[in-house]
């Protein structure tokens, strides 16, 4: 014996699924409006807190070794990088993106230098 569903398949609800990249660039669309916001996001918390931090943690590690004078250049380099990307007003999918990847670069780096 088999059993129908009595309702025509329009009136069943159909769940769409969406992966996390599709719901990070959803995300990314509904900022649009806050260009404000994140110009200043990665201008106070890379300075004022990933940056010292990250770069404090890389010399106690580290000492001055080839790899704490780099690690200093790529994040300054990386810092300009995401001022630079909102100056230019570039869409925010570029500009969240170039943010969470340097915040990622400050979490790595000490990280690496205790490895190291």
């Amino acid at each position: 014996m088999q059993i129908t569903s009595a309702a025509p398949k329009s009136l069943l609800k159909t769940r769409t699924h969406t992966n996390w990249w599709q719901r990070y660039l959803q995300f990314c669309d509904r900022q649009s409006a806050q260009n404000t916001f994140w110009f200043l996001l990665p201008l106070i918390t890379l300075t004022c807190i990933f940056m010292p931090v990250s770069i404090c943690l890389v010399y106690y590690f580290a000492g001055l070794e080839s790899f704490y004078l780099s690690f200093v250049a790529v994040s300054v380099l990386t810092f300009f990088t995401n001022i630079l990307l909102n100056i230019a007003q570039t869409g925010t999918r570029v500009t969240i993106s170039a943010y969470l990847l340097s915040v990622l670069l400050h979490i790595a780096g000490p990280v690496a230098a205790v490895l190291v």
